[in-house]
């Protein structure tokens, strides 16, 4: 199946109006995901398209097997312009991220079980975006103080039922941000609320912070269970429990706890240290 998204004019700035995007979730092969738990995040992409969205070539800074990786996937990313008097360019990609595929990551859009979580009411969000309606991709203050997004969706089955992680982020223009995750149960094209799995952001560009992809949150549905494994900012230096991994099941619609273990994850440095 096809996906879509809407892509900021940055990528291509040639374009009066935004791109749209099709492509399927950006996923490491398992001998990958072995060695890099924590996923991979690739700087650039530059992929070049015909005229109608079909990438001809894909170029990266990737490296080795990720290199293959990326190739295979751009390749199946499809782009169609909104403006048909733009003259395609080179689409550049920066900082995308590949994740273990019991992740559940969605690819683009946004979109699962029916359900476009790029056009969506949120409540609960995080910082100043408490309350926003995203449409094609984002909601903005109106006087340009802060920007929502969708930053990651992820989705799988928990307890039987279709649950999808929204990672709503707050953009400050550069200058910090917060990020949320709730989780919603999917049913038969509509998205009901069943929990929040923290929340975490930079107070500033410069902050500590643990190293992308994932940020402060790593999601993986195993076993028919939601396992959510959040950074706590307040032991940002604690090199044995500095991130707590908790097991969730769902019942009567709502997201419950069945354990939480503090630890330190893998391939990450303490977020103090960098």
């Amino acid at each position: 199946m096809m996906l879509a998204l809407v892509l900021s004019s940055a990528l291509a700035a040639a374009c009066e109006q935004p791109e749209m995007a099709f492509g399927p979730p950006a996923v490491l092969t398992d001998a990958l995901a072995a060695r890099h738990p924590n996923g991979i995040s690739v700087d650039t992409i530059t992929l070049a398209t015909k005229a109608n969205g079909t990438v001809t070539s894909v170029t990266t800074d990737a490296q080795g097997a990720m290199q293959a990786v990326v190739q295979t996937w751009g390749k199946r990313v499809r782009y169609a312009s909104q403006d048909v008097d733009c003259d395609r360019t080179p689409i550049v990609l920066n900082g995308v991220d590949f994740y273990p595929p019991s992740s559940g990551l969605v690819g683009f859009p946004h979109a699962v079980a029916g359900v476009d979580f790029d056009n969506f009411a949120y409540t609960g969000g995080p910082g100043n975006c408490a309350k926003v309606t995203l449409q094609d991709g984002t909601a903005n203050d109106s006087e340009g103080a802060y920007q929502a997004y969708v930053q990651e969706l992820f989705a799988g089955t928990v307890s039987g039922t279709k649950v999808a992680v929204v990672v709503l982020r707050c953009e400050y223009n550069g200058h910090g941000f917060d990020s949320g995750a709730q989780a919603f149960v999917v049913r038969s094209g509509k998205a009901t609320k069943a929990g929040s799995l923290g929340e975490g952001g930079m107070a500033s560009a410069d902050s500590a912070f643990p190293g992308w992809p994932g940020g402060w949150i790593h999601i993986a549905f195993r076993d028919g269970l939601l396992y959510a494994d959040v950074w706590d900012r307040s032991r940002a230096c604690d090199r044995n429990a500095d991130w707590v991994s908790t097991a969730y099941a769902l019942r009567n619609g709502k997201l419950v706890a069945l354990n939480a273990t503090r630890h330190h994850r893998l391939g990450l440095d303490p977020a103090c240290d960098r």
